[in-house]
């Protein structure tokens, strides 16, 4: 936690991007949060924007750093993500994707 705090700016700076974090306006993206190293897991937390530490939730630290080079990747060459980089096995989002996909709801979209 020490070494996110940059005591000259006097600011906490996120471990992933690099950036002053935001500590008064929680409906700021770059708002600071804590990452858990291990999803679910005590200890081992980390300084990350508010977006960040969001995208991270289910994954562990170097599992995310997988995930984000090889979907630069793809944006860069336009090749197929490589399923392989991620376990998700801290997934905690099945009933979340099934409130997101139904499908009649697909098919009213469709429809539309």
């Amino acid at each position: 936690m020490q070494a996110a705090w940059d005591p000259i700016k006097r600011k906490f700076i996120c471990l992933y991007t690099g950036v002053e974090l935001d500590d008064k306006d929680p409906k700021s993206p770059w708002y600071l949060a804590f990452d858990h190293g291990t999803p679910g897991k005590k200890g081992d937390l980390a300084v990350a924007a508010l977006w960040i530490a969001i995208m991270k939730e289910d994954l562990e630290r170097e599992e995310f750093k997988r995930v984000v080079r090889e979907q630069a990747g793809v944006f860069k060459t336009g090749k197929v993500f490589h399923k392989g980089v991620a376990e998700f096995k801290h997934w905690k989002r099945k009933r979340a994707a099934e409130r997101l996909w139904r499908p009649e709801k697909a098919k009213k979209k469709a429809a539309a």
